[in-house]
């Protein structure tokens, strides 16, 4: 480019008119249908509205939109004037093109995206006007946002004009002025706001009203109101809401709504109050704050009720009444309400009624109520959970805190105390030291579970306004015993002995009532504890030892070694030593034995094919050695033969039952159970979602999020189409390549014997998002030659790049950032290409390279 700027037209990267308009009558298609309603079209890339002309030597030709704004779905008339023809005739065809929205559609629904204007067309008829040809054509917004670049064409002459397709503007109310008027209705109102429509349907309380005009820029109709929807009595009013819905012009109706914003006054509208400005804004809780209400209409001598509260209309307000202290025609001042619980902290409506005609207005949310209780410290700030007691008080420094009032506070949410400023009180005491209000409480003892003692802000709320103060946080302290060594650790399984356990314990804290010591799960008895030690007798063991074989003599038991356990059964805190201790089997335990012919128990079960509910199993003994037998089917039917045994199960939904079979001879028991289930009408459903994410910065992974929408299942095998499969309810999935995968979901739900089963798959998609190419460049140099750094800030995944320096070289073969020696000083247009699969991307910047007296600089524009 010789160092120098090229042009840059009104097209995106710099394209000039004349190569578009050589572009556009390349790829025109003549269609000489009328236009009818458009359809859905793509999305185009978006150009900033504007008009433009292209001149000759023969002819001028210039193309005007009606409007160069339009709502989606929405048409303008776009007209094309022809001027230096004279009495010359049309050297051609007018073609008209346009690259979003259409010219309407043809014969067969297609949209129309070009024109051929002539003088004998039929959708486009050029015709004289005066000493010039014009031509008037409908342009349709259709369904996609964007810039409209429509584009006419004559012989060598072009020109275009840019219309904006936008989003249509959601309705939306302001206000409605006069805002009062007769019960015979005929008054003109004027109603604001965004997105109004001509021809709207305007209704009072429900009453239509009658549309008169819309002005220029479409913020503000005039409405005819209509008779009042009842009738009103005199001296009184009726309240209505104003309702406003625009006609559907092919992007649906819209509806808004002034809340109670109009009021039908039957007798002098003079004498209703209005609410212009309320002077503070804000103020305490607990009221008291001096309130200036100006506007007009009031009543004089005080004679009004002014309330803070909430309510859509005056009639159904719920307020607390104000304290009034003058009024006049123009203002009203009162001392703010104390705010009810419901009202605290939050922002209320204002209410003024004249006491003499009855007539009220109604301000919405005018007023804040705001706490204004601090706790600034709070000393100290952890005390055991088995509180501090009365020699060990809590202080707790606050500010705007009522020392005269009744304070209830609590630590970490649980409450602690009520303080007064009585003297008597012996939990909590209050003081009053200039702004400051001093607590000084004691620390109740709290519940702790788990061993987690509830820890959190310390809080003071005044019982009477309801105002809270919150303040640091409270630390409840709580202890867990430590074992480091347990004595005698070995007795028989009858127990009866004394060990001693030692390590850390807390008798100060946690009495011996509060501590429990278990060996293999049983209690001791404690009869000694200290903060070092606690001794115990051993409880007889009741667990089973384990046996080893005598060869042919049978076997015998061998000693078990079982766990130490002491807990704080107050706080749930705790430590186990593991296999600390040995219960030893007796001496005729531990002598080998003959092996007795003792019973083992077993059956088997099977579901009766030729019952079709499933509710009938055959049950049979397969027991060794029994001779006795004792079975129980789960559901309180119970045999005692060796069957087999037909049962019918009367359930009507998925049940499991534990059926157990007890058999016994001269020489023992034995038991078995096993766990089956029956069912009617259980169905188990497979269903899942995907939802693909964004792949990683160099889209090495691509993420699918997955929900599981199984019903009645409890066990889930997915396989995701790579290879990949998992087991959980709900797995997480990373696809390492883009393409298109099947997911299956095979949910299923066992019980017993029985599994029902269900499965369902969906195909994915996982796609290389379109790359964005960006760049950014620097220079070391101080005068030419310059030595450029470019450095590339592409993204979404380029695999290729093309830079072309603007100075007639360029590099293909880099793969990112590169560097470029400019041998003078000069401007160079730098455009940077990056591709993949899925499609390229091109930014373009102006590097301005100038030897200047002090450092240059290397910037892009």
């Amino acid at each position: 480019m010789n160092g120098q700027r090229q042009p840059v037209g009104m097209f995106s990267k710099g394209w000039s008119l004349a190569l578009l308009t050589i572009l556009v009558l390349a790829l025109t298609l003549w269609a000489c249908n009328s236009p009818t309603e458009p359809s859905r079209e793509a999305d185009p890339a978006a150009r900033a509205p504007t008009t433009g002309t292209a001149t000759t030597t023969a002819t001028t030709l210039s193309v005007a939109a009606a409007s160069t704004k339009v709502e989606t779905n929405q048409s303008t008339t776009i007209t094309i004037t022809i001027t230096g023809l004279g009495s010359s005739s049309l050297p051609g065809p007018v073609g008209v093109a346009t690259d979003l929205g259409n010219f309407g559609t043809d014969a067969t629904g297609a949209t129309i995206t070009t024109l051929e204007c002539n003088t004998s067309g039929t959708s486009c008829v050029i015709s004289t006007v005066g000493s010039t040809q014009q031509a008037s054509f409908t342009f349709f917004g259709g369904s996609t946002t964007g810039n409209a670049n429509i584009v006419a064409t004559l012989g060598t002459s072009s020109a275009n004009v840019v219309v904006e397709v936008a989003t249509p503007t959601a309705l939306f109310l302001q206000s409605i002025s006069p805002n009062v008027g007769e019960p015979a209705g005929g008054e003109t109102v004027t109603i604001t706001g965004v997105g109004l429509e001509n021809n709207a349907r305007v209704t009072f309380g429900g009453a239509l009203g009658t549309f008169n005009s819309i002005d220029s820029t479409e913020t503000s109709i005039s409405v005819t109101t209509p008779q009042s929807p009842s009738e009103v009595a005199v001296g009184s009013l009726l309240v209505v809401d104003v309702v406003v819905e625009t006609p559907d012009t092919g992007n649906g109706t819209q509806t808004d709504t002034l809340t109670g914003a109009y009021t039908y006054a039957h007798g002098s509208v003079t004498d209703i109050p209005a609410i212009t400005i309320v002077d503070p804004e804000a103020g305490p809780n607990k009221g008291g704050q001096a309130v200036s209400i100006r506007g007009s209409g009031f009543e004089t001598g005080g004679n009004v009720v002014v309330q803070f509260g909430t309510g859509t209309t005056t009639n159904s307000f719920n307020g607390v009444s104000a304290t009034i202290e003058s009024s006049t025609a123009t203002e009203i001042k009162v001392r703010s309400p104390l705010a009810p619980q419901s009202l605290q902290n939050q922002t209320v409506d204002i209410l003024v009624r004249n006491k003499t005609s009855g007539l009220a207005t109604l301000g919405g949310s005018l007023y804040t109520y705001e706490g204004e209780d601090v706790v600034t410290d709070i000393q100290p700030r952890e005390y055991s959970y088995k509180g501090s007691g009365s020699s060990r008080p809590v202080t707790i420094q606050t500010t705007g805190v009522d020392a005269n009032s009744i304070l209830l506070v609590e630590f970490g949410g649980s409450f602690q105390a009520t303080c007064t400023n009585s003297t008597n009180d012996a939990d909590c005491q209050v003081t009053e030291n200039s702004r400051l209000t001093v607590l000084r409480t004691t620390v109740a003892e709290v519940a702790v579970s788990n061993c987690s003692p509830p820890s959190g802000n310390v809080t003071v709320s005044d019982r009477l306004t309801g105002e809270t103060a919150t303040g640091p946080l409270f630390t409840y302290l709580v202890n867990e015993p430590v074992i480091s060594s347990v004595s005698q650790v070995t007795t028989e399984a009858t127990g009866g002995t004394t060990a001693t356990i030692s390590g850390t314990f807390h008798p100060t804290e946690e009495a011996q009532s509060t501590v429990s010591v278990l060996i293999d799960g049983q209690a001791a008895t404690i009869t000694g504890y200290t903060s070092s030690g606690i001794t115990v007798t051993t409880p007889a063991f009741t667990g089973t030892f384990d046996t080893v074989s005598c060869g042919t003599n049978g076997t015998q038991s061998i000693a078990k070694q079982v766990d130490v356990e002491v807990l704080y059964t107050n706080s749930g805190c705790s430590t186990s030593s593991t296999g600390s201790f040995t219960y030893t089997p007796t001496a005729t335990e531990l002598t080998c034995v003959e092996a007795a012919e003792t019973p083992v128990a077993g059956f088997s079960f099977a579901f009766d094919s030729s019952d079709p509910t499933n509710l009938t199993v055959l049950f049979t003994d397969d027991s060794l050695n029994a001779a006795t037998y004792n079975w129980s089917f789960g559901d309180g039917q119970t045999a005692n033969t060796v069957g087999p045994h037909t049962i019918v199960y009367t359930n009507d939904t998925l049940t499991t039952f534990d059926v157990s079979l007890t058999v016994t001879n001269s020489d023992g028991s034995a038991s078995d159970t096993k766990t089956l289930s029956v069912d009617v009408g259980t169905t188990v459903t497979a269903d899942f979602t995907a939802t693909v994410g964004t792949p990683s910065s160099d889209c090495s992974t691509f993420p699918v999020t997955l929900v599981n929408n199984s019903q009645n299942a409890t066990d889930y095998v997915w396989t995701f189409g790579d290879g990949q499969s998992a087991f959980t309810e709900t797995p997480t999935l990373e696809y390492t390549a883009a393409g298109t995968y099947t997911i299956t979901l095979d949910a299923s739900l066992t019980g017993g014997s029985k599994t029902l089963s269900a499965s369902t798959s969906q195909a994915v998609t996982v796609a290389v998002p379109t790359p964005v190419a960006d760049f950014s460049s620097s220079t070391s140099s101080a005068a030419a030659p310059w030595d450029m750094v470019f450095t590339d800030a592409s993204s979404n995944c380029p695999e290729t790049w093309v830079w072309n320096f603007g100075d007639g070289n360029s590099d293909t073969t880099s793969t990112g950032d590169t560097t470029h020696t400019y041998a003078a000083d000069g401007t160079y247009e730098v455009s940077l290409t990056v591709t993949n699969s899925t499609g390229s991307s091109e930014v373009i910047k102006t590097l301005n390279l100038v030897t200047p007296a002090a450092a240059p600089s290397a910037e892009p524009e």
